[in-house]
């Protein structure tokens, strides 16, 4: 199979035409100069008028605003947005031109004043979001590595942008932890139990310590109980205990049985046998002010 192609006028050798740019000005529809010599001399143009060139670039920026973002915009879409090595090689590059002139960096970053930074990430944050989800998708985990690596190495700083997190979408961080621990009860039990083994000793100390929170807690809940309406008696617990045979209603499993309302005092619930369930202490903790009937389970 011949293969088509012409010689180079540079270089004077015969290559394919792959190696040559369109022209349809020429005859046979290719440039006069291959690919790899025109490189060259704009490489060798570029190094002779270095200063000559990056001045006219940076006037042409500051001219040309709004074609400049353009430019760059469609470089990202041309060769960054669906190649892993580009991205990874583009980042290094930053990161040692980071290093190497801090100063720069900093000037850089002084021409803008605080407001002007936010107003910028405001109106480009849809679009900087979306980059940032694309990217991760490409390469989940050199992204989790990062920013592990960021959270070791920034421990301080990185609980305070959680706190500041969490404080800001406190209701959405509320109902997705709900949610996790309802999909894991056994998972979040089961720590439970570890934790309280575990630190045993820091669980008296916090209780000697604050005294007077216990103290206000077991005011609080004969108040309520006080409120409430109707009681039961001994008798009543113990015929409770002994029908479902001793054990917690949540777990199952054998041990010190306490007093748990099904239907909270809290929320309205009254102080009768019938809004009594047994549960084992650290399974009465964790259900907390919330309504759930183990009975029906």
């Amino acid at each position: 199979m011949n293969e088509q192609g012409k010689i180079c006028s540079k270089c004077k050798q015969w290559k394919p035409f792959d190696c040559f740019s369109p022209n349809k000005k020429m005859t046979l529809g290719y440039g006069s100069r291959c690919k790899e010599c025109v490189a060259k001399e704009a490489r060798e143009r570029y190094t002779a008028n270095k200063e000559k060139l990056q001045e006219r670039s940076r006037q042409w920026r500051k001219n040309n605003p709004e074609k400049h973002k353009e430019s760059l915009r469609g470089t990202y879409a041309r060769h960054y947005k669906n190649n892993a090595e580009f991205q990874e090689a583009n980042r290094q590059r930053a990161a040692e031109y980071r290093k190497s002139n801090p100063e720069k960096v900093k000037a850089a970053q002084k021409r803008y004043t605080p407001e002007q930074t936010k107003q910028w990430r405001e109106k480009y944050a849809p679009e900087r979001r979306e980059k940032r989800r694309e990217e991760y998708a490409q390469n989940p985990e050199y992204f989790r590595e990062v920013a592990q690596k960021w959270r070791r190495e920034n421990l301080e700083k990185a609980k305070e942008v959680s706190k500041q997190s969490r404080a800001r979408n406190k209701q959405e961080v509320q109902r997705r932890t709900a949610e996790w621990r309802e999909k894991n009860q056994d998972h979040v039990r089961q720590y439970g139990e570890n934790y309280r083994i575990e630190n045993a000793e820091r669980i008296k100390e916090w209780w000697k310590k604050n005294k007077a929170k216990r103290i206000t807690y077991k005011l609080i809940r004969k108040q309520r109980e006080a409120l409430a309406q109707g009681s039961f008696t001994s008798d009543e617990w113990e015929a409770l205990c002994s029908f479902y045979e001793n054990c917690c209603l949540c777990c199952g499993k054998v041990a010190p049985l306490t007093v748990d309302h099904i239907v909270p005092i809290s929320r309205g619930g009254d102080n009768t046998i019938n809004n009594i369930q047994p549960l084992c202490g650290p399974c009465n903790s964790r259900k907390n002010a919330k309504t759930i009937d183990y009975r029906k389970a």
